[in-house]
């Protein structure tokens, strides 16, 4: 085959196949979908002198969170006790399902959380538990901070699903 039947013959048809390849895979980029207003939040100072606490149970270990005080945290607390199944988001949180939705009022979404922080995504009706550092250098879809894990975090940061009850602590 010729130099001159490459280019007349193989190259426009190479071309469009590059030119549609991205539809034709579903690799096409998706549309640009602004952000949420995310507001920096920080956990409020003194949080370890709550005395709204939780624990995540697991088959044989029990880590515990501090709630904060806040209309999505009162909600929380009104639907235990629960399971959730939480599987590792990219190795940055372990995200599940709630069983209902929260209200989280007029609550400012933080898209940065540190390490033990607990959000709630109210768009998709997950919460997430932050076990990496990374996840405060991301760009998250935003959540509702609900509080934090104090102690047994590593009880419930394994791969696969780890099947957790929420409940009242004592």
């Amino acid at each position: 085959m010729g130099m001159r039947r490459i280019t007349n013959v193989l190259l426009p048809g190479l071309m469009s196949v590059l030119a549609f390849a991205p539809a034709l895979t579903g690799c096409a980029a998706p549309p640009r979908v602004p952000a949420p207003a995310c507001a920096t939040v920080a956990a409020p100072a003194g949080a370890d002198q709550a005395t709204v606490r939780i624990e995540l149970v697991t088959v044989d270990q029990v880590a515990g969170v501090v709630l904060e005080d806040s209309k999505a945290a009162r909600e929380l607390l009104a639907v235990l006790p629960m399971t959730i199944d939480l599987r590792d988001s990219f190795g940055l949180a372990m995200v599940g399902s709630m069983p209902t939705s929260l209200d989280t009022g007029s609550a400012p979404v933080s898209c940065s959380f540190q390490v033990g922080e607990i959000g709630y995504s109210p768009s998709d009706g997950a919460i997430a538990i932050f076990h990496s550092a990374e996840a405060a250098q991301l760009e998250t879809p935003g959540a509702v901070r609900l509080g934090r894990v104090t102690n047994g975090l590593s009880t419930i940061t394994a791969p696969g699903v780890v099947q957790v009850t929420v409940r009242r602590a004592g």
